[in-house]
């Protein structure tokens, strides 16, 4: 992390991770034992971000981004066509987003963001598939009464992208709306409605 001075960082970071084949992964196939067991999909991420306070209000964020997976956890069939799970493939995927924070007066929040960004299959260098390249969100958070409780409402726009049959999926727009409460010190409790319009 390096401070320009007090309004402006720029963060420079890596990091790795892995996922665990989860239950369904495991089971679903009856003789997916046979197959061998799935290895844990790894991920190797880079990012780098810069933040700007505009003014006491606002802040920017740019971000840059890149990550590689490996040993991703597909679906395959059999020659029966049953199904089964292995690791098969690699993605890598490259990315940038811009954000936007404004705080207005009485503790209300607005942010809004734009991604754009590429992943694709390594092994045969398509996209991978629910994997838009454009991705636009807003946020509303809005307090009802002070800190115990908030209302927060979630646009998401995600731009066309490749379905799992091959076929390119028309781009949707989801809305997201979340109540928060404090009923004491130390809990906080949260009821969502997500994809509030049936999209």
């Amino acid at each position: 992390i390096y401070g320009f001075d007090d309004t402006a960082t720029l963060k420079v970071m890596y990091g790795e991770a892995f996922r665990n084949a989860n239950p369904y992964e495991q089971y679903y196939y009856g003789s997916q034992a046979s197959y061998g067991e799935l290895q844990p999909e790894t991920i190797k991420t880079y990012e780098v971000a810069y933040e700007k306070e505009l003014t006491p209000q606002i802040d920017f964020i740019a971000t840059a981004y890149s990550y590689h997976v490996t040993n991703l956890i597909s679906a395959v069939t059999t020659p029966d066509d049953d199904l089964y799970f292995a690791n098969l493939d690699s993605a890598h995927g490259r990315g940038v987003e811009v954000e936007l924070n404004r705080r207005l007066d009485g503790g209300t929040s607005v942010r809004a963001s734009y991604a754009v960004q590429r992943t694709v299959d390594e092994i045969t260098g398509r996209e991978l598939s629910s994997s838009p390249n454009n991705l636009v969100k807003l946020n509303l958070g809005v307090p009802l009464r002070g800190d115990a409780l908030g209302l927060g409402f979630e646009l998401q726009y995600h731009g066309a992208s490749t379905a799992q049959s091959g076929v390119r999926a028309d781009d949707f727009l989801l809305s997201n709306v979340t109540l928060i409460g404090k009923p004491t010190e130390g809990l906080e409790l949260s009821l969502s409605i997500y994809n509030a319009f049936d999209e």
